[in-house]
Parts: C-alpha cells; structure tokens; sequence
C-alpha cells in the first residue's frame, strides 16, 4: 500500500539481553587444555581474546543512534503526509455537505416542520 497506513502500530520494544550459553564441550576442552599448556597460557590466551576497549559500548550505541536518525524522519514525514491527506479529505467533505443542495433542502424541511409545529 505504498508504505503509507492510517493507524500507528508500534512495534514492540527491544533489549540488548545476551543470553549465556553453557558448553560443556568447551569447558572440557579449556580444562585439558589448562592441564597441558598451564593456567598461566590460558589466562594470556583468554586477555587476547577479551581486550577491553573504554566507550566501546558508548559509541556502538551512538552510532546506532546516528543512523536511525534518518528513519525515524522519515516516519515523522510519512506522518505528516498522512495527516495531511486526511485533513484534506475531511475539508473536501465539509465542502460538499455545505454547499449540497440535500443540506438547503434539509434545512428547509426542518424549519417548516418547526414553524408548522407552532
């Protein structure tokens, strides 16, 4: 429908929730591996692999921010518009019913039922 629809409906709100995931397969594997190369490889091994970055997070999210920036413009102008048709269509509709002649012909009708109820 050419991506325009006359009721809102919102879309349910989404969380950045990680599940954990246990692997006893790995936990095997790390524990051998522990008993050949040493605790002390390991632990290096597991430094590499988690490096922390400060703001990391922080800039994801901004970035994120940034580039929804133009959607949600672009669902503020689709907003717009739609309202717009809208108030157009009930303008054309008031129009008709004002200047119809059913509306003189009605309002005839109910003063001289009114004048004649007297």
């Amino acid at each position: 429908m050419l991506g325009i629809s006359f009721f809102k409906c919102p879309k349910p709100r989404q969380f950045n929730y990680k599940p954990l995931y246990y692997d006893p397969k790995k936990e095997e594997w790390e524990e051998k591996k522990r008993r050949v190369l040493g605790e002390e490889a390991l632990a290096d091994e597991d430094k590499k692999q988690e490096k922390y970055v400060p703001g990391s997070y922080i800039q994801k999210a901004r970035l994120n921010r940034i580039t929804a920036e133009p959607e949600k413009k672009q669902k503020q102008n689709t907003f717009i518009i739609r309202f717009i048709i809208v108030l157009a269509l009930l303008f054309i509709i008031a129009y008709f019913i004002i200047n119809s002649q059913w509306l003189d012909a009605w309002l005839e009708y109910t003063i001289s039922a009114s004048t004649a109820g007297q």
